[in-house]
C-alpha cells in the first residue's frame, strides 16, 4: 500500500512542479515583452533629445533663445578682471 501512495506523491509533485515551471516561463516571457517595449520607447526618447540637443547647440538657434529671454551682451560696466592666483609670478619683474 505505500508503494502505490509514494508514486501518487511522486507524481502529483511532478505535475506541481512542471505547471509552476510552465507559469514562471509565461510570467519571465511577459516581462521580457514589456522590458524590450520599454527599452524601444527609451531609445526612441533618446534619439529625440539627441536630436533636439544638435539642434538647440545650432549658432542660430542659440541666438533666437537669447532674443526670446531677452539677454543683451554685457557692457563695460558689468565687466571685471579678476588676476588668475599668483599673478605676481606672470608680472614679469624677472628677480
Amino acid at each position: 500500500m505505500a508503494f502505490p501512495l509514494l508514486i501518487l506523491v511522486l507524481a502529483a509533485s511532478a505535475v506541481v512542479w512542471v505547471v509552476d515551471s510552465r507559469t514562471r516561463l509565461i510570467e519571465g516571457s511577459y516581462e521580457i515583452g514589456r522590458l524590450r517595449s520599454e527599452l524601444e520607447d527609451l531609445e526612441m526618447r533618446n534619439r529625440q533629445l539627441r536630436l533636439e540637443i544638435s539642434s538647440l547647440s545650432q549658432p542660430v538657434d542659440l541666438e533666437r533663445t537669447i532674443q526670446k529671454l531677452g539677454l543683451q551682451p554685457p557692457t563695460p560696466e558689468h565687466l571685471s578682471f579678476i588676476p588668475p592666483r599668483g599673478a605676481d609670478l606672470f608680472s614679469g619683474s624677472g628677480s
